[in-house]
């Protein structure tokens, strides 16, 4: 009988079998530190989250104390107003009350009842410019009227100064830019009479232009007729007026 452990087949089953239960150890271990790992992770994300979350409930909590005692000023606030109110309420009945008992039973009017109207009327009849309330009440009216157009007369003539001013800034504004414009358009002028002398002077060398090509052809006939045709004397003179004057052209092209 063969022993297995000197059968090759058992050998390479055994190889294959440790194989196997490798890839399985490997597998596992694998799986181990995938789940240690996302524990781990969880574990952190978890910790951040709580963490974010005790930030935010403090604030919170902050913010609502901040608001509790924002509210409860605000209410002693509105407590101590209405007090005061209150008394200055209380004080303005009793004072009322004293005037009613003051001009109770008395001829003054309701609407006269103030110290101002009470004092001007009194001035009336101390003065001895009127006997009655009747004719002092239309004094005191039209001199309230009086008063009132002269105040807003005042108002008026003060509107009206500001318009005047208003205007003088505006007029000064004005004369700033039609001076402005005037300097514009002198520098409008000054450019266009510098075209004006820029059109001309290129005319003028195109015209120089054309006369120099002129005696050029002139002269090189001349040349051509002397050199082949044996010309006579008079017909050098001419070249040499000819050359002549194509230097004064070309002085003046130069000048231009």
């Amino acid at each position: 009988m063969v022993s297995d452990s000197n059968n090759p087949f058992s050998l390479v089953g055994n190889f294959f079998v440790f194989v196997i239960a490798a890839g399985i150890v490997v597998a596992i271990g694998a799986g181990i530190g995938t789940l240690v790992a996302a524990a781990t992770s969880s574990s952190k994300n978890q910790k951040v989250s709580d963490e974010k979350e005790r930030e935010n409930d403090a604030a919170r909590e902050k913010w609502l104390e901040e608001t509790q005692r924002m509210r409860a000023r605000d209410a002693e606030a509105i407590r101590d107003f209405k007090q005061n109110l209150a008394v200055l309420t209380e004080a303005g009945d009793y004072f009322r009350q004293i005037l009613d008992e003051h001009y109770n039973g008395g001829p003054v009017y309701y609407k006269y009842q103030t110290l101002p109207a009470v004092c001007q009327l009194y001035e009336y009849f101390d003065s001895g410019r009127f006997t009655t309330l009747g004719d002092a009440y239309n004094q005191y009216e039209l001199e309230v009227r009086l008063d009132r157009l002269i105040d807003n007369s005042e108002r008026a003539l003060a509107l009206l100064n500001d318009i005047r001013d208003n205007q003088r800034l505006l007029y000064d504004a004005l004369v700033d830019v039609r001076a402005s414009i005037s300097a514009v358009n002198q520098k409008l002028d000054v450019c266009i009479a510098n075209l004006d002398r820029v059109t001309y002077a290129s005319e003028v060398t195109a015209v120089c232009s054309r006369q120099t090509a002129l005696a050029t052809t002139l002269l090189s006939q001349v040349v051509y007729y002397k050199n082949y045709h044996n010309l006579p004397l008079f017909t050098r003179g001419l070249e040499a007026a000819l050359a002549a004057y194509d230097a004064r052209l070309s002085m003046r092209r130069e000048e231009r």
